[in-house]
């Protein structure tokens, strides 16, 4: 869906899911040229990004901090 809707240079997938990216990629490549509208949506670049800091960690702190951030309501 990002694929079709934002229409990205190239996806960076990161997390768990990068442990066992050579299992699947082929299979998620797959899904992608299946479910993309166009044939160069469907050839957007994949990349694993193998980090071994804590993704869960500062997702929390960025979901702490934007509200400090963030623009101030105007309605």
């Amino acid at each position: 869906m990002i694929v079709n809707v934002v229409n990205p240079d190239c996806i960076y997938l990161a997390g768990e899911i990068t442990t066992g990216w050579d299992l699947i990629e082929a299979t998620v490549r797959e899904a992608l040229v299946e479910r993309a509208l166009t044939e160069s949506a469907g050839r957007t670049p994949l990349r694993a990004s193998v980090t071994h800091e804590s993704p869960r960690l500062g997702g929390a702190a960025a979901l702490i901090a934007a509200p400090s951030f963030a623009a101030p309501r105007v309605a």
